[in-house]
């Protein structure tokens, strides 16, 4: 059983640094080919990854670049980083500015108003301590509530954009909190009805 963990967590870790590389790749495409003011050689770009020229415009969309900007803003879209780049949790923006900073805390105070809702929700399905219950024991685990129907393990993540998560989910755990909560929250909405 020990093995299978440390191959189970290893092939995890493996999964979690390739989503890492890739986004990163994507970002330097996206900002090299589409938003920097002074471009590089296409040709050269393209050669460096060993790829045709062609075949790098190939590589990011516009929800990339759109991404990209918005990380140059000086008013981050956490919701526009996220749809484009998987592996961005929100602790990876917070200190970028300042406003990404006061941003950062108040999206956390949504999630964990969010995540209380679900808590709760899941207390009454499942019965109380349901999430002790749960075989996790190792954070690559793609299914931490595993077993526990009605209960996603998407709903648990920092990685999924708040625009993505149900807005009615959203606007009932708002309701918990203050209007500068509900002014972020419609920034972030705002962002991506304007990117799509």
């Amino acid at each position: 059983m020990r093995d299978e963990l440390f191959l189970l967590d290893s092939l995890g870790f493996a999964t979690e640094v390739e989503l890492v590389a890739k986004d990163l790749r994507t970002l330097l495409n996206a900002y090299s080919h589409a938003v920097a003011v002074e471009r590089p050689s296409l040709q050269e770009v393209a050669s460096w990854q060993r790829v045709t020229p062609g075949n790098l415009r190939r590589r990011y969309t516009s929800v990339h670049v759109n991404a990209t900007r918005s990380l140059l803003a000086e008013r981050i879209s956490f919701d526009l980083v996220q749809a484009a780049f998987a592996s961005v949790k929100d602790e990876m923006l917070d200190g970028l500015n300042d406003q990404a900073s006061a941003d950062y805390r108040l999206r956390s105070d949504v999630r964990q108003s969010y995540f209380g809702l679900i808590d709760r929700t899941a207390n009454v399905l499942h019965g109380e301590g349901w999430r002790e219950r749960t075989l996790v024991e190792s954070r690559f685990d793609p299914n931490p509530l595993r077993g526990y129907i009605q209960v996603s393990a998407s709903a648990y993540n920092v990685v999924t954009p708040l625009s993505s998560i149900s807005e009615s989910a959203i606007d009932r755990a708002l309701s918990e909190l203050g209007p500068e909560h509900a002014e972020y929250v419609a920034f972030e909405r705002a962002a991506a009805a304007q990117a799509s």
